[in-house]
């Protein structure tokens, strides 16, 4: 990529839900002709018709964002130690996360650090939440207060948000859930905050979007990126 541009951190998701009114076999086939005939085959693996469109999707995105950020495609994508997609080139790091349609955080520039994206929708029932063998316990006693003071749905809530910024920050950090989620602690902050896990700081940044939590998390010297990310809607291409 000549004429690197400072690094650039934006969040995106496409303005549909996934593959309307568009066959699985034209998608895949869309997979194909942007990252090869291997990251197709990848896709392909998941079992679910609905599960392969959806990662299929966000492929999709992930292309589409690159094309917002005038990075030429295609691109070629790898796979990390923990299974996690990457792109070959350093100057272009991202996370997909997926809630009933994906979403995607690219950081595309000189220098772009490890990123992180969770994004979840909110169950009402709060014992369908995560386990509070997840949460430490400041985290506990935060949720057990928003418990009493406004009952079990939006103590559901607050776990889920809080499950956002523990996954968005292991995605950071380049391990994923192979990591115990107890060991990063969000604290008592809402919106954002720096929590730290195996010795690194990370920042994160918490988020309600179309009726989901999405948090988003960078190593901490990079809080600046994070603080001026910007928000895209993306319209779903045509297939």
């Amino acid at each position: 990529m000549d004429g690197m541009q400072k690094a650039r951190l934006i969040l995106g998701f496409f303005d549909a839900d996934p593959a309307a009114g568009a066959p699985a076999s034209a998608v895949l086939a869309r997979v194909e002709a942007l990252f090869g005939d291997g990251e197709r085959a990848y896709v392909e693996r998941y079992r679910d018709p609905a599960v392969r469109v959806m990662r299929a999707e966000g492929r999709l995105l992930l292309a589409a964002m690159l094309r917002l950020a005038a990075y030429p495609l295609p691109v070629r994508l790898t796979r990390g130690q923990y299974g996690r997609l990457l792109c070959q080139d350093e100057n272009v790091t991202f996370s997909l996360t997926y809630a009933a349609r994906p979403f995607c955080l690219l950081c595309v520039g000189e220098g772009c650090p490890p990123v992180g994206a969770d994004a979840e929708t909110p169950g009402t029932d709060l014992s369908a939440a995560p386990s509070v063998r997840a949460f430490s316990t400041t985290e506990s006693l935060r949720i057990r207060e928003v418990l009493q003071a406004s009952g079990r749905q939006a103590a559901a809530r607050e776990v889920w948000r809080r499950w956002t910024v523990k996954e968005a920050t292991l995605k950071a950090l380049g391990t994923g859930l192979s990591v115990s989620p107890e060991l990063v602690d969000t604290g008592t902050a809402a919106a954002r905050g720096i929590t730290q896990v195996r010795g690194r700081l990370f920042a994160w940044r918490s988020l309600e979007l179309e009726g989901r939590f999405l948090s988003m998390a960078v190593p901490v010297e990079e809080e600046a990126l994070l603080a001026g990310a910007e928000i895209r809607v993306l319209p779903r291409p045509l297939i």
